[in-house]
């Protein structure tokens, strides 16, 4: 006798309407759930990412302090707030980074020094000499404008005579200055920056310090103007610039 097949009532149900769409439900759910986690995952990986890229950039170098006795300045005042440029005067980036510097002691106006600690890079031929040379426009009271204008001539360099540079930097004892430029001491105050920049673990020029505060990576106004403000408002500048890296 045929006899009618016994009904799977639980596999009938899981094929009804309702438990399809309950398991493409949960399914999808299940992925959503799977994304957020994914996204959470990626955003906190993001945020330490660029806390660990905002202190690479800036770093405090507490020997900082010793680069003011061994440095020439920009301009003779006295701020609250003062950037030591490791500079090479045959450093292409060095150059570039005068005309940021102008405009930060602009903006800053009195509250803002910079002064300069020579740091000669070997690959660049005259770039002790024009050292030298620099630390002896000091001594003539026009350093500022003796950098200027071996910045903007770096392509004569090695073609133009020391001398030359200072007399339109506006050296008039050229004697003195070539005296200068012979004298062991001169090359002992060379030999202790460079030291110095090593120990300030600068890898390049230009290395921007400021008040103690190492920064690298793009050099732009807005970075250290912001640090600058930071420092003069009497805060840690680390966070503003971890905000500029977001």
């Amino acid at each position: 006798m045929w006899q009618a097949e016994p009904l799977d009532i639980r596999a009938a149900e899981m094929n009804t309407p309702t438990s399809v769409f309950d398991r493409l439900l949960a399914i999808v759910l299940t992925i959503a759930a799977f994304a957020m986690a994914v996204t959470l995952v990626q955003r906190e990986r993001r945020a330490s990412l660029n806390t660990r890229s905002a202190e690479a950039r800036i770093a405090y170098v507490p020997e900082w302090k010793e680069a003011l006795s061994l440095s020439i300045p920009r301009d003779t005042r006295a701020a609250p707030v003062t950037i030591v440029e490791v500079i090479d005067l045959e450093c292409r980036a060095c150059a570039r980074f005068s005309s940021i510097a102008r405009d930060l002691e602009r903006r800053f106006v009195d509250s803002l020094a910079v002064v300069l600690l020579h740091y000669p890079l070997s690959q660049h031929q005259f770039a002790r000499e024009a050292a030298h040379a620099a630390e002896c426009s000091d001594q003539a009271g026009v350093a500022a404008a003796f950098v200027e204008t071996v910045l903007a001539k770096q392509d004569s360099l090695g073609k133009l005579e020391w001398g030359g540079l200072a007399s339109r930097a506006g050296i008039k004892d050229l004697s003195a200055f070539r005296d200068c430029m012979n004298d062991p001491l001169t090359t002992m105050r060379i030999d202790s920056a460079i030291v110095l920049a090593k120990r300030l673990r600068a890898v390049g020029t230009p290395t921007i310090i400021v008040n103690g505060w190492r920064i690298r990576g793009p050099l732009t106004t807005e970075l250290i103007g912001t640090v600058v403000g930071e420092l003069l408002a009497g805060r840690d500048p680390r966070k503003a610039v971890r905000e500029l890296s977001d």
